[in-house]
């Protein structure tokens, strides 16, 4: 069930983008942008008295690289679906098995490894950082879970500390609270 009123699942998805548009605007009645949450205001008369006319979504604002983003905060529904991302997860899983090759004197250089797998030292230099990445940024990358901007092409232009705090902060991600 939607939280908008005439936004239901069934036929939202067959409307024309323009006609989205239209629909939207007849019942957002205001958004407000504060500094740790989004508030939207839903026109008063589609909606019952019993429900609420507003929507507050907390976020927060981090930065990630150079870039500002806004995230959601553990525990909120995102409201979206998992995106594996096939790339991102072919490149952690090599990572790791370069590392262990590596660490197991199974290859003596990285030089050898980049021969054996038919690619450029400087490509495996790229990813095996990945390997070091936290446990939980790589659940994520395995359940499609991770924030929209994290792919593998924004990842390997990053400097990632080994810290997985760092990580954390530099992906705009966070740990989960134990409970």
């Amino acid at each position: 069930k939607s939280l908008l009123p005439g936004t239901e699942r069934e036929g939202w998805d067959e409307l024309a983008p323009a006609c989205r548009i239209k629909r939207i605007r007849e019942i957002v009645q205001r958004i407000e942008l504060h500094t740790d949450q989004v508030e939207i205001r839903i026109n008063k008369s589609l909606v019952s008295k019993e429900k609420r006319h507003r929507i507050q979504v907390p976020f927060q604002l981090t930065k990630r690289g150079g870039e500002r983003i806004i995230s959601i905060p553990e525990g909120i529904d995102r409201g979206r679906k998992p995106r594996l991302d096939r790339a991102l997860i072919k490149a952690v899983a090599r990572s790791h098995s370069w590392r262990e090759a590596l660490e197991q004197e199974k290859m003596t250089s990285v030089a050898d490894l980049a021969e054996k797998e038919g690619c450029t030292e400087r490509y495996i230099r790229k990813l095996i950082g990945l390997a070091f990445l936290a446990p939980d940024i790589i659940e994520a990358i395995l359940r499609g879970i991770q924030p929209p901007g994290l792919t593998l092409e924004h990842i390997v232009g990053l400097d990632l500390p080994l810290s997985w705090t760092d990580q954390r902060r530099k992906l705009g991600m966070y740990e989960k609270q134990s409970t």
